[in-house]
C-alpha cells in the first residue's frame, strides 16, 4: 500500500485580503477562511485519516482543528511546514515591495529560486526543508493516510520537489489557494507521485468532485 499525504493549504486570513506578505506572522483568519473551513470540513468528514500534521502558525492549527472535528486524532505540530521566513516582506503589502526592494521583488517574480531578503531563511531553504520533512512523515507512517496542513509558498516547493523538478523551475507551479487539496502517494521507495494538485472544487457548487475518485 502506498503512503498517501493530504497537503491543504489554510484558510483565508485577513492578511490575504488586505494582500500583506505573512510569512511566519500570524493573522486572523477572514470571514470568508471561515466559510472555507466549514467546506473543507464536510468534505474531509468521511475521508480515512490516520494522522495529522500542521504548521504551528495560528491559520495552519486552525485548519487542523477543523479538519479534526470528525476525526479526533492528535494534531502534531511540525515546524518544517511553516511558510517561508520573509524577513523584511513581512507584514508589508506586497504592492509596495517593488518601490522598496526591486531587485527582491525581481526574483520573487522572475527567479523566486533566488529570493532572499534581509532576514529571511530564502526559497532554497523551504524546498530542502518541505521535501525532507514530507519524506520524513511518509516514512513514519508507512501504509497510512496523512493530512500536513501548510502554507502557499511551502507547498508550491513540495509540488516542485515531487515533480521531479529542480527549484530553478518554481515558477512552472502553481500557486494552491486556500483550503486547496494536493494528493501526493509515496511508494515503498518513498518516491514521490502527485495525484491531485490543488483542487477547491468543494468550494463550488460543482457536483463533480474530483477527489471523490482519489479518496
Amino acid at each position: 500500500m502506498p503512503t498517501r499525504i493530504i497537503c491543504i493549504r489554510h484558510c483565508e486570513t485577513t492578511a490575504n485580503t488586505k494582500r500583506r506578505f505573512q510569512g511566519q506572522i500570524n493573522s486572523a483568519v477572514s470571514e470568508n477562511g471561515y466559510k472555507q473551513l466549514a467546506a473543507l470540513t464536510e468534505r474531509l468528514k468521511d475521508v480515512h485519516i490516520d494522522a495529522i500534521y500542521s504548521s504551528p502558525l495560528e491559520r495552519a492549527m486552525e485548519t487542523a482543528r477543523f479538519i479534526n472535528k470528525h476525526h479526533g486524532l492528535p494534531v502534531t505540530e511540525e515546524r518544517d511546514l511553516m511558510e517561508l521566513k520573509g524577513g523584511v516582506w513581512e507584514g508589508e503589502q506586497i504592492d509596495s515591495m517593488e518601490e522598496k526592494y526591486p531587485e527582491d521583488f525581481a526574483h520573487w517574480n522572475h527567479s523566486p529560486s533566488e529570493f532572499c531578503p534581509s532576514g529571511s531563511e530564502g526559497m532554497r531553504s523551504v524546498y530542502d526543508r518541505m521535501s525532507r520533512c514530507a519524506v520524513r512523515i511518509a516514512d513514519e507512517n508507512r501504509g497510512k493516510t496523512v493530512v500536513i496542513v501548510s502554507h502557499g509558498c511551502a507547498i508550491r516547493n513540495l509540488v516542485c520537489w515531487a515533480k521531479g523538478y529542480s527549484i530553478e523551475r518554481l515558477n512552472d507551479i502553481n500557486w494552491c489557494g486556500n483550503t486547496g487539496i494536493t494528493v501526493i502517494d509515496f511508494d515503498e521507495n518513498l518516491l514521490p507521485e502527485i495525484l491531485i494538485e490543488g483542487d477547491k472544487t468543494h468550494l463550488s457548487d460543482d457536483e463533480t468532485k474530483e477527489l471523490v475518485h482519489i479518496l
